[in-house]
């Protein structure tokens, strides 16, 4: 029976590195189901779900502790089911512009959390302006069903940019199949 695992590794980025643990990931006999990569400053961090059967997934929870520790690495495992996606009716890409200041991020997830949206992806990065301004620049993907009205959630998301002095794109990718 197949099982799956989540690994999280974070460690200095240098060549070869993520080479050296995916070839540790296969040589345990599991397979990468999906995985994301992002380099922070000078470190990397690298998550992956894996799959196998019973035993690959004991090899590698047995051997990558010391692993890890060869490549000067910092890991997390948790074993996980199989991720099945809930089919939402509209995804929603929210990308917004505003200068950076402590907390915006978690404004913007409350806002999206109150109106019951599911935060599907988010990516951030704070930028210098031409006046040496620091500005965040934020991209949300969000899934709702149809029961969310799309006008009111983009008013609503309009008066909060306007309160935070921030510029936003919305914009809403249609799933629903129509005949």
């Amino acid at each position: 029976m197949t099982q799956n695992l989540v690994i999280t590794a974070l460690g200095s980025n240098s060549p070869g590195i993520v080479h050296k643990l995916i070839g540790h990931v296969s040589n345990c006999g599991c397979n990468i189901v999906d995985s994301k990569l992002a380099i922070f400053g000078n470190e990397f961090t690298l998550i992956m779900l894996l799959s196998g059967e019973w035993n690959a997934m004991i090899q590698i929870e047995s051997s990558l502790p010391l692993k890890s520790q060869e490549l000067d690495l910092i890991t997390m495992m948790k074993r996980t089911e199989r991720h099945e996606p809930i089919n939402y009716d509209h995804t929603i890409d929210v990308e917004v512009t505003i200068p950076d200041s402590t907390g915006l991020i978690e404004q913007f997830t409350l806002f999206f959390t109150n109106n019951n949206l599911n935060l599907a992806g988010l990516r951030s990065e704070v930028l210098t302006s031409s006046d040496n301004k620091d500005i965040l620049k934020a991209n949300f993907t969000l899934n709702t069903t149809l029961d969310c009205d799309l006008a009111i959630l983009e008013s609503e998301l309009a008066g909060l940019c306007m309160l935070l002095n921030a510029e936003y794109q919305f914009m809403v990718e249609n799933k629903v199949a129509t005949s």
